[in-house]
């Protein structure tokens, strides 16, 4: 598992499907990511460019919760509203409804062992402590703003 300092962002390529959505990311889509388990390494390699954040503040909160306790992952989906209607596939509502990439991942459980591990030492290192104190303080971490449409 490579450390955080040498991720590099991962390009859309031939054979890596580009994101199309309304963001201002245009790397590589959240499905294919997701399916290759590369969503955790673009999350933080691409947060230092602006142009290229696949989180939002908001949403790197909602994806600290989360880190902090997977166990809990039932839990904080009640908390934001994200918990999907029986006999719909996991993620549905976080995504349909509230365009959220992060609730997806957690409702899909999407994320294994070792991206969890590469997400905690991020968020352990300290780099989005200020950015993340702002979001919290404000409140906006509660309001999951909708930036991903699925795709």
């Amino acid at each position: 598992m490579p450390t955080i300092a040498t991720l590099k962002p991962i390009l859309a390529t031939e054979g890596v499907p580009k994101y199309e959505g309304s963001a201002g990311y245009d790397g590589p889509s959240p499905g294919w990511l997701i399916a290759n388990h590369k969503l955790a390494h673009q999350i933080i390699a691409c947060h230092p460019i602006e142009s290229m954040k696949v989180l939002d503040s908001p949403n790197l909160v909602l994806l600290r919760q989360y880190i902090e306790n997977p166990a809990d992952a039932k839990g904080l989906l009640k908390e934001h509203d994200m918990v999907d209607i029986e006999g719909d596939k996991p993620g549905t509502r976080a995504s349909q409804k509230y365009g959220s990439l992060v609730g997806y991942v957690i409702a899909s459980n999407a994320f294994d062992e070792g991206e969890i591990k590469l997400l905690k030492d991020w968020f352990d290192s300290g780099v989005l402590d200020k950015e993340l104190k702002s979001v919290e303080s404000s409140g906006a971490g509660k309001n999951v703003r909708p930036e991903w449409n699925g795709d």
